[in-house]
């Protein structure tokens, strides 16, 4: 198989990832992103901290919902921006 690779001048290029709500709850495939990230040749990935809770943007919840939504996306991002440093 090939493997793609990442670079950057600095080493490694971390990477996280969220999990959507279908893929980990409906289909229980959250396994196979993860084994994927981690077979890139100049990639670290770092699990993100709940990963696993709602990002806020499932079906009609974030039109119904804006201001709830974007406390939940904001916290969601703040864990995000936790596994660059």
């Amino acid at each position: 198989m090939n493997q793609v690779a990442a670079e950057s001048d600095s080493g490694p290029v971390r990477i996280t990832y969220q999990d959507s709500y279908h893929l980990r709850y409906v289909m229980h495939a959250s396994d196979a992103p993860r084994r994927l990230m981690r077979r890139i040749s100049g990639v670290e990935f770092i699990e993100m901290k709940e990963a696993d809770r709602c990002c806020g943007s499932a079906g009609m919840y974030n039109l119904t919902q804006p201001e709830m939504v974007g406390q939940i996306l904001e916290h969601k991002m703040e864990h995000a921006r936790s596994t660059i440093w």
